[in-house]
């Protein structure tokens, strides 16, 4: 059977991303091709750079990177496009799906900017506009590219439907989401044992955890019943070492608090994840990428949403950030509490229905479910283009 051929670019920095994309593709109905940086390449797992083809590996001019992309291929797939926008309006086809990181960034950004009224944000935000605006006219480049590109493809079905809601005009061009990861084949061995575990997974700090609902938790905990253990699964920056000090102080003696001053290597992480009964994600909904405001949940996806794909397991997460499943448990400032409770009693009533939800979770987004899916629909892409 004739393969069909797929071309994957990314010369930007989601090397994460991308990984779980080529893993993803299945290499007996697609011939790959990538095109990449030789730092992003060397980050690829062996596993991803075997099931590449084609590896071309982009030298930094223009006229080698046009020679690699302008091939005969049935579809391209542009993992990330935040850069050299003057050369991509020229090479963005109906074959080419982008997929977008940042919906204000690339379809709002006016609307978008954001900063603090500080010397340091005022400067970043003038040598921004200079350095990118002024003189590479990113803002003209990019709006070329929007005009030209048919297909846009969001990192979660909240992102798309997001885009579709904000954009009306331009929502036919939403593209397929393709899979930022898939759910791990370890065979379930939930159970709650004495220590009731609590994980807050991602790297520690205060412009992506919001350390007000991190105190809530720990207050919730020291007025219930029962031994706690509440581990930070990330690195804490030193900016939020002495919240961490702080932390300790607050927990009473039946609520241990752990962390790291380093990098949590992917073993470390699994580990804790097999003892965890309850992830936390204490999200702030603001961020910002560049100078322009992103909100998780509508714009831009959390890693948080990975966390939870990938391993299952019942999690509270903040009620701006929609993710449909009977293992999430919704909660806002106000009702933090209340929802603490709850999922802590039913996890310790009835450990057995959960492991159900969990194994229907796994099923939904295992590999192989997730690869057939990505396959049917870039099939579908390339025959009724």
């Amino acid at each position: 059977m004739k393969k069909y051929k797929l071309h994957i670019i990314e010369l930007d920095y989601h090397h994460d991303v991308l990984d779980t994309l080529i893993q993803l593709i299945d290499d007996s109905i697609f011939d790959l091709t990538c095109t990449t940086t030789r730092v992003i390449y060397d980050k690829l797992s062996q596993e991803s750079k075997l099931k590449i083809n084609q590896p071309n590996i982009f030298d930094g001019t223009n006229a080698s990177l046009a020679v690699f992309i302008d091939g005969d291929y049935d579809v391209k797939i542009i993992n990330t496009l935040a850069s050299n926008f003057s050369f991509w309006k020229k090479h963005i086809d109906t074959r080419s799906i982008i997929r977008i990181h940042n919906i204000n960034t690339w379809f709002q950004p006016g609307r978008s900017l954001t900063l603090k009224l500080n010397l340091y944000d005022i400067r970043k935000a003038v040598t921004y506009i200079v350095q990118h605006q002024l003189l590479k006219l990113e803002y003209i480049h990019l709006n070329k590219i929007k005009k030209q590109a048919q297909h846009f493809s969001f990192l979660s079905e909240s992102t798309s439907h997001y885009f579709k809601a904000t954009f009306p005009e331009i929502a036919h061009k939403n593209c397929f989401t393709i899979p930022t990861t898939w759910s791990t084949e370890a065979e379930q061995t939930f159970a709650v044992h004495s220590i009731f575990h609590i994980t807050i997974p991602g790297t520690i700090e205060s412009k992506r955890k919001d350390f007000n609902l991190i105190r809530s938790l720990v207050d919730t905990l020291n007025g219930q019943d029962g031994q706690f253990k509440i581990t930070f699964a990330g690195k804490v920056t030193k900016q939020s070492e002495q919240f961490m000090k702080d932390l300790v102080l607050l927990a009473e003696n039946h609520v241990e608090i752990v962390y790291f001053n380093a990098f949590v290597s992917v073993e470390q992480f699994d580990a804790i994840m097999q003892r965890t009964n309850l992830l936390f994600f204490p999200l702030v909904q603001k961020t910002r990428f560049k100078i322009f405001a992103e909100y998780y949940g509508k714009t831009k996806i959390s890693g948080s949403e990975n966390d939870f794909i990938k391993y299952g397991i019942p999690a509270l997460i903040n009620d701006f950030y929609p993710i449909e499943s009977p293992l999430i448990y919704s909660y806002n400032e106000k009702n933090l509490q209340k929802q603490v409770i709850r999922s802590v009693e039913d996890i310790k009533k009835d450990a057995p229905q959960i492991v159900s939800y969990m194994k229907e979770h796994q099923y939904k987004f295992n590999f192989k479910t997730q690869r057939d899916q990505l396959t049917l629909r870039l099939k579908f892409f390339i025959e009724n283009r």
